[in-house]
């Protein structure tokens, strides 16, 4: 007796880009990235807490309100880098706002020590190094990197994205 013929397939599987298989290895690559990022950020954090209790020396008397402000932009980066949503940013802003002034001197602290760091190290930023981070970031909302930077551009955060990308980098050349 003859074996009736496979099933044919279905008609989507047939002009579908990716396989099962495809998706598959995708999902797990963009998890991979996704658990590494959050390694690093951890491991960037821990370093920073140690400069922060290792390195001693006397803030201004006066913090600056400017200051202060751009640290609070700096975290606002940082937490959009990290692909968290706009309402959530916010909210977390707004912690930090209401936060103890001795949260607010560890930042600046850690801003001081970070800048002369990158200035001893020689650290800087390149235009495509942060063409990159804004491509990074409009892909995790979804929207064209042109739009991403034209908004970072409107609210003057382009400075804030560049100066978080330097601490990024002298973080990252302590640690490797």
């Amino acid at each position: 007796p003859r074996t009736p013929p496979p099933p044919p397939r279905p008609r989507a599987h047939r002009w579908a880009p990716f396989t099962l298989l495809t998706l598959r290895r995708m999902l797990r690559l963009m998890l991979e990235r996704k658990r590494d990022a959050e390694q690093r950020s951890a491991e960037r954090e821990q370093v920073s807490r140690h400069l922060i209790d290792s390195v001693e020396f006397p803030l201004p008397e006066r913090l600056s309100q400017v200051q202060i402000a751009r640290n609070l932009e700096m975290a606002r980066m940082e937490m959009l880098q990290r692909g968290m949503e706009a309402d959530e940013v916010e909210t977390r802003l707004a912690e930090l706002r209401h936060g103890s002034e001795e949260d607010t001197k560890r930042r600046l602290k850690l801003f001081f020590i970070l800048s002369r760091l990158a200035e001893e190290m020689g650290v800087q930023v390149n235009e495509p190094e942060v063409n990159g981070r804004i491509a990074a970031m409009a892909a995790q909302r979804g929207v064209a990197p042109a739009q991403m930077r034209q908004d970072l551009e409107r609210a003057g955060r382009l400075s804030e994205l560049a100066l978080s990308i330097r601490e990024q980098k002298v973080l990252d050349r302590i640690l490797y």
